[in-house]
């Protein structure tokens, strides 16, 4: 099957040339920079969130689980590493996607004007940029984590690669984006020197969550391709809201839906409390559910409306049920005689 991504036909409307940005943080950068910065998206922080709150989930889990109950300063040292690689780990990966991708980049509207796409920074010069990234990463990993997360994190690097190929050869690329961004839920067991193989309860609960993020996933990257379905369609790019034109919105029901059924389950293996099923499964429902009901998927502006906020929301809903588990166990907030469900 070939790779090459055809352009049927040239964009209605010429857009303006490239400025360089006059407000934010990219405009205090010195001239020389700015590309690679913009290759960085440290500009765009949301997807760094999208990334950074499976890991809280994971940690929090796996917390949890282990026996005596990670202390708060280790839980918080190992978030701040993870903090710090998720960083790197999102850095290079849209360095190496704008690698991949500058081709169908200038076919759309909303990205035309990323570096590699208007050539300001040449493609070994951006391969060599990635390599660096991802070397951080990995130092980062071997010197501050067991060593079993360096192993933990290879599947990762190896989905992060092929993510770019995905839009190419599937209608679903979402799905091996989810499984890159929810990878942190897996690494946070080996982060606190937990076995997944031989704890049957914490191997269920993390795959559980796992593709909870999984679902997630799908859900808010959808929204957020529905913004170039225009575009999309015109250089023959795959994408769900591509195959489920006009029926989108089911299928982002059906995503949150195995989310918020997941997300129970993960609570019946880890015996939760009441405070995470209220925090963590009802938060999120309310907070999923308005979402797909409620944004508008044929307006681009709405659509990153509520991928950069949904981001937000839904994060802090289902880390406040986690959170609250968490200090319930270490005894820090106590549970009503009723708080146990299970």
């Amino acid at each position: 099957m070939s790779c090459q991504i055809p352009l049927k036909t040239p964009l209605e409307t010429p857009l303006p040339s490239y400025e360089p940005p006059q407000n934010g943080i990219l405009s205090r950068l010195p001239h020389v920079c700015i590309p690679y910065a913009e290759l960085m998206r440290i500009d765009k922080p949301v997807a760094f969130l999208y990334l950074y709150f499976p890991c809280i989930f994971g940690t929090l889990l796996a917390a949890i689980l282990s026996d005596p109950v990670i202390p708060l300063p280790r839980l918080l040292q190992i978030n701040l590493i993870l903090v710090l690689g998720c960083f790197l780990v999102r850095c290079a990966g849209c360095t190496w996607n704008d690698i991949v991708d500058q081709d169908i980049d200038r076919q759309v509207s909303r990205t035309r004007n990323r570096p590699l796409a208007r050539q300001a920074i040449s493609t070994p010069a951006a391969l060599t940029f990635t390599l660096v990234q991802v070397l951080l990463g990995l130092g980062l990993v071997w010197l501050l984590l067991p060593l079993p997360c360096l192993y933990y994190s290879v599947p990762s690097m190896i989905l992060t690669g092929l993510y770019p190929f995905a839009k190419r050869f599937t209608y679903y690329p979402q799905l091996v984006l989810g499984c890159v961004f929810s990878w942190g839920v897996i690494l946070a067991f080996p982060a606190f020197d937990i076995d997944l193989y031989s704890n049957p309860q914490a191997m269920k609960a993390a795959l559980s969550l796992y593709f909870s993020c999984i679902a997630w996933t799908m859900s808010y990257d959808t929204i957020y391709a529905a913004q170039d379905i225009k575009d999309d369609l015109r250089a023959a790019v795959k994408s769900p809201v591509v195959r489920h034109r006009g029926h989108t919105r089911r299928l982002l029901f059906g995503a949150i839906l195995t989310q918020l059924a997941l997300l129970p389950y993960t609570g019946v293996v880890m015996e939760a409390t009441g405070i995470y099923f209220l925090g963590t499964c009802v938060g999120a429902g309310v907070i999923l559910g308005r979402e797909v009901s409620s944004v508008d998927l044929a307006d681009p502006k709405d659509c990153l409306w509520w991928f950069n906020n949904g981001c937000l929301y839904t994060g802090v809903v289902i880390s406040s049920g986690f959170g609250g588990e968490y200090l319930a166990r270490i005894g820090w907030i106590s549970v009503p005689p009723l708080g146990r469900m299970w």
